[in-house]
């Protein structure tokens, strides 16, 4: 197998590993209506306002080896 080929069988092997553990692999319209909508409002300007928050520790709910 090329890179290529084997890149796609790898791609294709995850999509089909998403769908059988429930998940959706592609966005759907009404995500990338959101997106859109976000990518119309004005950029913020970095200033005081926005924080450095790297260093804080987080937990997803959706990914179960961050609890």
């Amino acid at each position: 197998m090329n890179d290529h080929s084997s890149n796609d069988w790898l791609t294709g092997k995850a999509h089909q590993a998403m769908i059988e553990n429930g998940f959706e692999p592609e966005f759907s319209p009404e995500v990338w209506s959101q997106v859109d909508g976000i990518r119309a409002l004005p950029a913020a300007s970095a200033g005081a306002m926005i924080r450095d928050m790297r260093s804080t520790l987080w937990s997803s709910i959706d990914n179960a080896t961050s609890w």
